[in-house]
């Protein structure tokens, strides 16, 4: 069966899903990029990431379009879970999750460009374990409009913050 389910999403995107890139980080790094990017063709994409933080801080993680690393180019809606307690927030940013020290995390971000040329983006984060589980949603809108999405940047907020054995897995709408 495809992931996700044929029909889960509705439009040209409602089909099978292509591995286009695969990466296993083989050392602690800040950042792993896909370039060569086409989402016009591509209609939209799905990044899984596999986190393991190696550091004894927390980490957090930014999703950067078309190399455009200034925050405030971005507003992100979070909704937040643990136990009996939710959260919800806006902010200025384009975190997208992050690790505990020492710690990994499970994402899951769907991009898409929409009509009015802005990018949008849907994220599922798992953090934590044991009674510290959390569930995170966001949704991120880069607020620079654009032609086209030609690179996604997953980036580290602490040097290294990115361990080795992290995985990084993107998909594009699979076409006949």
């Amino acid at each position: 069966m495809p992931y996700p389910p044929q029909g889960l999403i509705g439009g040209e995107a409602a089909g099978d899903w292509e591995v286009i890139a695969e990466v296993e980080v083989e050392a602690d790094c800040d950042y792993v990029e896909f370039t060569g990017l086409d989402i016009n063709s591509d209609v939209a994409y799905v990044l899984i990431l596999l986190v393991k933080n190696p550091l004894s801080v927390n980490v957090t993680l930014q999703l950067i379009i078309n190399g455009d690393a200034e925050t405030t180019n971005y507003y992100r809606q979070r909704l937040s879970a643990n136990g009996t307690s939710v959260n919800a927030s806006n902010s200025n940013d384009n975190y997208v999750g992050g690790a505990a020290a020492n710690d990994v995390t499970n994402e899951i971000i769907w991009i898409i460009l929409d009509k009015n040329g802005y990018t949008r983006a849907f994220t599922t984060q798992l953090y934590g374990s044991g009674s510290g589980l959390y569930l995170f949603f966001n949704t991120i809108q880069h607020t620079v409009s654009q032609t086209n999405v030609t690179s996604i940047r997953i980036q580290a907020s602490e040097s290294g913050g990115i361990g080795a054995g992290s995985k990084f897995i993107l998909a594009r709408v699979k076409r006949p």
